[in-house]
């Protein structure tokens, strides 16, 4: 079987490799089929934007290769172009007779609304895709496979969920040469979060332990599974043999679950030197770590650490189901500046049932620490989260067609503050005055500090213009200010590498017989 998997645009850039969809790519090939991968994501920005150009391009592939299956990754700010993607393939013959498939965590939670509202899709794979895609690639009869939402005589089926695969390490590696090497391990700083270092991502588990109520992992990833460290220990390698990269990010939810198996690779990281090779980042949170731990993990090579902090109201915390003392979010965050680690943590704000008292300890919580990058967000509540059940269930949620725009406009970059829903008891416009005041006045000269420290080497154009930030409060002198800095320095000093050209064949050739 022929097998085109797409990589959907969001409304935001994304600086990393779509792992997910490699993983079902890499293991659907060890079952013999021909993969191929095209990703809308680099040619867009290729393509300065241009949406017909990328549809152009995606309709190429399809009538090239004339696949058997075609397969969509979709998270929730996936879905319009999902959907647009769909209906563009369904009108060129490489697409009309292929059957359509959508994953991930969107479709996951809620898989038959996917099907209303989108005729063009066939099958929605809920939960993890290895197993489920090889058994419909096989030719199974959809009633006896596992883990789908189907169409059958006009109405909506669905099959029973299939069972979490326990022993990870027998899922291949991702075929990285699948993706765009060129857009996503050029030098850029959204990979670990506002450093400007050539990254590469790499995942040792799959599935979070906790249950907070802003996060749907509990739906799809329930349970933490782990790759062992030979597994990942052959992927490192493999990545740094091929790919001319300065880090590595660990993209587990959770990389310290497992203590044992974290500090056994974080020794033979030291013990094999390649802690002087790659430096690297990961997720972690403050109930998992002591100063101990995060001492041998910057010996092993680690410079970067993420928490979830999300705010500096205990009150909150206990809210959102964090499970967590704001007492060891400040030990943790002590202990990462103490060792000279790169901190960075996200903190939500719209939260229903906080006060502005609430608010004000997460703004004290940032004046106690040097963050290295941090944001304020304002809480969505994404499908299978369950403030997402909560708010439909007391009608502060309602369906319509456009809701998902709306729960996704908090990520989208063209958003406006009217685009955005807000469930705090705290009213909108004070609301927004607040974050105004602690992005101005805390975070944006605190990532400015950081970002021109650790990045005026290698974007010395991108560092002024983060010191514009320490000018003041005032967006209107900043901007000025950034105009004629930016408008002197074109001329003067390097910005970013423009995109390189794509690799010949890298997702899909006429003539290949595999993967490129």
């Amino acid at each position: 079987m022929k097998i085109l998997f797409l990589n959907p645009l969001s409304g935001y850039q994304v600086g990393s490799m779509p792992l997910g969809v490699g993983y079902i790519a890499a293991y659907l090939e060890s079952q013999g089929h021909q993969v191929f991968f095209v990703d809308r994501v680099p040619g867009f920005y290729r393509n300065n934007r241009d949406l017909a150009s990328v549809d152009r391009e995606t309709c190429e592939a399809a009538e090239a290769l004339q696949p058997d299956w075609i397969g969509i990754t979709m998270t929730t700010a996936q879905v319009y172009d999902t959907y647009h993607v769909a209906k563009v393939l369904r009108q060129v013959p490489g697409g009309r007779n292929a059957g359509i498939v959508v994953g991930g965590y969107h479709p996951t939670t809620e898989p038959e609304l996917t099907l209303r509202e989108c005729a063009e899709v066939d099958i929605v794979v809920r939960g993890e895709g290895e197993f489920t895609f090889a058994d419909l690639a096989a030719g199974m009869d959809l009633p006896v496979v596992p883990g789908i939402t189907y169409r059958k005589d006009g109405q909506i089926a669905a099959t029973p969920d299939r069972p979490l695969h326990d022993k990870l390490d027998d899922f291949p590696p991702p075929p990285r040469r699948l993706y765009d090497a060129g857009f996503y391990l050029r030098r850029k700083a959204d990979v670990l979060s506002g450093w400007y270092v050539k990254a590469a991502t790499l995942m040792t588990s799959r599935g979070c332990p906790k249950r907070c109520k802003f996060c749907a992992a509990e739906v799809i990833l329930p349970r933490v599974r782990f790759h062992s460290v030979d597994y990942v220990w052959a992927e490192l390698e493999g990545i740094l043999r091929d790919y001319d990269i300065e880090a590595l990010s660990f993209v587990d939810i959770m990389f310290l679950s497992r203590w044992s198996r974290t500090e056994e690779l974080c020794r033979r990281l030291i013990a094999e030197k390649l802690n002087r090779r790659v430096r690297w980042g990961a997720s972690i949170t403050a109930d998992s770590v002591t100063k101990d731990k995060l001492a041998l993990m910057k010996e092993a090579g680690c410079r970067y650490v993420n928490f979830g902090f999300e705010t500096g109201s205990q009150r909150m915390l206990d809210l959102m189901n964090k499970r967590v003392k704001v007492e060891k979010n400040h030990n943790a965050a002590r202990w990462a500046e103490e060792l000279g680690l790169k901190c960075n943590s996200a903190f939500l704000v719209g939260l229903p049932g906080e006060t502005e008292a609430d608010i004000e300890l997460t703004a004290q919580f940032l004046r106690d620490h040097i963050l290295f990058s941090t944001g304020l967000n304002i809480m969505a509540p994404l499908p299978g989260s369950t403030y997402y059940r909560e708010f439909l269930d007391k009608g502060l949620l309602t369906y319509t067609p456009d809701l998902w725009r709306i729960i996704g406009a908090v990520f989208h970059d063209n958003s406006t503050r009217d685009d955005i829903p807000i469930f705090s008891d705290i009213p909108r416009d004070r609301l927004f005055q607040l974050v105004n005041q602690i992005n101005n006045e805390i975070i944006n000269p605190m990532n400015a500090r950081s970002y021109i420290r650790a990045n005026w080497r290698h974007d010395p154009q991108g560092a002024l213009q983060q010191a514009t930030y320490l000018l003041g409060r005032s967006p209107w002198v900043r901007n000025a200010v950034t105009r004629r800095i930016v408008r002197a320095l074109r001329a003067l000093l390097p910005g970013p590498a423009p995109l390189p050209p794509p690799v010949p064949a890298r997702g899909y050739h006429p003539n290949d017989s595999g993967i490129a």
